[in-house]
C-alpha cells in the first residue's frame, strides 16, 4: 500500500512506465508457459521478444507518447519524431513483414505444430498483457483517478465476491470456475457499488487525482494543478429518478458507478478467460512472482479489461469533444510543415462549405 501511494505521487509519467514494466513481466510469464512443452532455441527466444517489441512499438505513440505529450522534447522532423509518428505505420508494416519471413524460415518439419502453437500463444499473450493494458497508460494523463479507481473496483469486487461466495455461495456461476457462485457475484457487485458511491466524495476536489496532464513531466513528485473549471465538471450534480425515487449524484460519482458496473459484470470474465487458459495448459498459476498468489498475470487478469473500457468511456463519453480536437492535433503534430501547408486550402474549403 505504501509503495502504491508513493508511486501515485511520483507522477503520471512514472505510473505510465510502471504499466509498461508490469506488462513486460506478464509477457515473460506467458512465453515461459509456451516453452514448457519443448526447449526453445536461441532464434525462438529472439522471435518471442521480437513480437513483444513490435507490439510495444505499435502502442507507444498511441497510448504512451502521444505527439501532444512529448512536443516539448521530441521536436518535429527529429529522428525520434519521424520513427514514432510520421512513418510509424509504414515501419510497423515492415516489421510485420520481417516477422512473417523470419517465422517461415524458422519452421522445422518435426516441430511445425509446436512452433505455430507457440506463435499463437505469444500473439494472444501480447494482445492481453501489452496491447489492452496499454490503454491504462493513456488514461493516466486524463487524471490519476482514472488509473486508481478502476483498479480499486476490480480489487473490491474480487475480494467481496470471494468472501461472500465462501459464506453464502450455493449456486455455481460458471463451469470453468466451480468456486465462483451467483451469490458471490451479486454480493461483489453491491459492495463495489457502495465503494464507488463513497470514494468519489473524498477525492472530489483533489487536484493530484483529477487534474489532467497535457505534457510528460520527467521530474518526480511534480505538483499537479488545473483550473477550477476542470474540477467543477466533476462536482456538477446529476439527478436521476429510479422507481419514483429522486437520486442526486455528482458527475464523478455517476461516472464511477458506470465503471463499477463494468468492473462487476464484465471485467471478471477476464479472470474466467485466464482460468480457461490455465485449465487448457493444465497449470495452476501463470508464474510464481508473488509467493502464494501465482504470477503477475494471475493478479492482473481483470485489470486489462478495465483499462480499455475506461479509455473508451473517458474519450468517447466524458471527453468526446476533446477527443476530436486531440485526434486532429495528433495528426497535425505528426505532419511536416510542407504537409500542413498543403492541407490548409482543403481545410479552408471545407469551412467555406459549412458556412
Amino acid at each position: 500500500m505504501i509503495a502504491w501511494i508513493v508511486l501515485l505521487n511520483l507522477g503520471h509519467f512514472y505510473n505510465s512506465i510502471t504499466t509498461l514494466i508490469l506488462s513486460s513481466i506478464c509477457y515473460k510469464e506467458i512465453i515461459t508457459l509456451s516453452e514448457s512443452k519443448q526447449r526453445t532455441n536461441l532464434f525462438g527466444k529472439f522471435m518471442d521478444w521480437y513480437i513483444y517489441g513490435m507490439m510495444i512499438y505499435y502502442v507507444l505513440p498511441m497510448n504512451y507518447l502521444k505527439p501532444k505529450l512529448v512536443e516539448s522534447f521530441i521536436l518535429p522532423d527529429s529522428f525520434f519524431h519521424l520513427i514514432l509518428f510520421q512513418y510509424h505505420s509504414f515501419i510497423l508494416f515492415c516489421l510485420f513483414l520481417i516477422a512473417l519471413v523470419l517465422f517461415v524460415f524458422s519452421l522445422e518439419l518435426d516441430k511445425c505444430q509446436y512452433q505455430v502453437e507457440k506463435l499463437t500463444m505469444n500473439l494472444l499473450g501480447a494482445l492481453f498483457v501489452v496491447f489492452i493494458p496499454s490503454f491504462a497508460s493513456s488514461n493516466i494523463y486524463k487524471g490519476l483517478y482514472w488509473l486508481l479507481f478502476p483498479h480499486i473496483c476490480v480489487v473490491t469486487n474480487d475480494v467481496f465476491s470471494y468472501t461472500l461466495g465462501q459464506i453464502f455461495g450455493r449456486t455455481p456461476l460458471i463451469k470453468i470456475s466451480p468456486k465462483k457462485t451467483w451469490e458471490g457475484f451479486i454480493g461483489g457487485l453491491i459492495c463495489t457499488y457502495i465503494m464507488a458511491f463513497i470514494l468519489p466524495i473524498y477525492l472530489q476536489g483533489s487536484q493530484q487525482m483529477l487534474c489532467s496532464m497535457n505534457e510528460i513531466r520527467i521530474r518526480p513528485f511534480a505538483e499537479v494543478a488545473c483550473s477550477n473549471v476542470e474540477l467543477e465538471q466533476y462536482s456538477r450534480i446529476i439527478s436521476l429518478e429510479m422507481a419514483g425515487i429522486q437520486i442526486h449524484l455528482t458527475r464523478l460519482q455517476f461516472d464511477s458507478l458506470v465503471i463499477a458496473t463494468y468492473a462487476s459484470l464484465i471485467a471478471p470474465f477476464g479472470g474466467f478467460f485466464a482460468s480457461g487458459v490455465k485449465r487448457a495448459l493444465n497449470i495452476k498459476d501463470f508464474g510464481n512472482a508473488i509467493p502464494g498468489h501465482g504470477g503477475l498475470t494471475d493478479r492482473f487478469d481483470c485489470h486489462g479489461l478495465m483499462g480499455i473500457f475506461t479509455y473508451f468511456y473517458l474519450n468517447y463519453i466524458i471527453y468526446k469533444d476533446q477527443m476530436v480536437a486531440e485526434n486532429l492535433s495528433n495528426v497535425l503534430n505528426s505532419m511536416t510543415n510542407e504537409q500542413r501547408i498543403a492541407l490548409l486550402p482543403q481545410i479552408i474549403s471545407q469551412i467555406q462549405k459549412l458556412q
